[in-house]
């Protein structure tokens, strides 16, 4: 499984929960890969308006 991270940097420990959190859901997924995907939010300006079906 790879995850992705959009939030701060995971540590080892984190990912090990994480990792023991999948086992219990998806019966043994195991992570492995973390992408970290950078991401910036101007908390200045509205968000981008959305599509709706």
């Amino acid at each position: 499984m790879t995850l992705d991270n959009f939030s701060h940097p995971l540590s080892d420990d984190q990912i090990a929960q994480l990792q023991a959190l999948l086992v219990q859901v998806l019966l043994g997924a195991p992570v492995e890969r973390v992408v970290e995907v950078h991401v910036q939010v101007e908390s200045d300006q509205l968000p981008a308006p959305r599509n709706v079906a």
